[in-house]
């Protein structure tokens, strides 16, 4: 983390001659102007580089390095970010609290940074000469905004303080992150898949087709026959908007009579690869649907004069 700790020199190098020999790097810590508790960090040894089949490629170990905080008038913020909600409602919490006694009350405002993604129940932390010590919890609640959108990275945005202390008197403590886990999947519903039944001539059956999730864009979903001569459907093509996603649309079948055949006969509905700008939707393709087509004749014989 070269925000806290710079080290020097960057490489070390042993030879046949000087291998014995003690080197050091000299670790140095970097003054910030956040006002946060000591940080750990590491000083990463990368593996080595040699001729020498018995050293090279070993991969020492890091150390680890606390830097020391010198601001006055610091915030302990635990954990300091990586908080995890969900849209299922799942929250988490993190806490809050002084490192040195103020001389007056200390107001830290408290704001969500998307409050589409994470929502907070209160909008200041106030801490006095009582109870400076004490950490105040935030709890953080996902937010469902019903789109499928992947998991998304705000913050919780802990503003400037307010103070007559001068030590804590415009300070800004650091943001604490959070993830809110997404839980809209995107996908194109048929139902029912089996058991749709129509009768050759004007027999008619349907199937329903729906979107689970908001699109981005307009989801194009194409829809044709395995045999044109056994059944029709109607409309071919049903499309989607981003605006009226969430309603249920129907696909008709019709069967065709014939005079070829005295049984009934299953018909495939090829559900075509859908087409949308939305890259969760484009070129999503959905399970086909299976028709029965009752047969209309029955057998018999078929007498004509010579």
């Amino acid at each position: 983390d070269l925000t806290e700790g710079t080290v020097s020199p960057d490489s070390l190098m042993f030879t046949s001659s000087n291998w014995p020999i003690h080197q050091k790097v000299t670790v140095t810590g970097v003054d910030d102007t956040d006002d946060v508790v000591n940080v750990d960090y590491t000083i990463r040894v990368k593996p080595t580089l040699s001729d020498d089949p018995n050293y090279q490629g070993i991969n020492p170990e890091d150390v680890s390095v606390t830097n020391l905080d010198d601001e006055k008038g610091g915030f302990t913020i635990q954990p300091g970010g990586g908080l995890i909600t969900s849209e299922n409602g799942g929250s988490d919490i993190f806490k809050v609290s002084l490192q040195l006694e103020p001389t007056h009350s200390v107001t830290i405002p408290v704001s969500s940074g998307d409050t589409t993604e994470g929502l907070i129940e209160v909008s200041e932390l106030v801490f006095t000469i009582a109870n400076w010590s004490t950490p105040q919890e935030i709890v953080v609640a996902g937010v469902d905004d019903g789109i499928s959108d992947g998991n998304i990275s705000y913050s919780i945005d802990l503003g400037t303080t307010i103070s007559e202390d001068a030590a804590y008197n415009g300070k800004d403590p650091i943001d604490v992150s959070v993830t809110n886990i997404d839980n809209d999947i995107k996908k194109i519903l048929l139902y029912p898949l089996e058991g749709i039944i129509a009768s050759e001539g004007s027999g008619k059956a349907f199937f329903n087709v729906r979107l689970q999730a908001a699109p981005s864009g307009d989801v194009k979903i194409p829809f044709t026959s395995a045999d044109t001569l056994k059944a029709t459907i109607s409309p071919d093509t049903l499309i989607f908007t981003a605006d009226s996603w969430d309603g249920i649309k129907k696909v008709y079948v019709t069967g065709i009579a014939d005079s070829n055949s005295y049984f009934d006969e299953r018909l495939d509905i090829i559900s075509e690869p859908a087409i949308s700008i939305d890259p969760a939707y484009n070129n999503f393709d959905a399970p086909d649907p299976i028709v029965h087509i009752l047969n209309a004749e029955s057998p018999g014989i078929s007498v004509t004069p010579l």
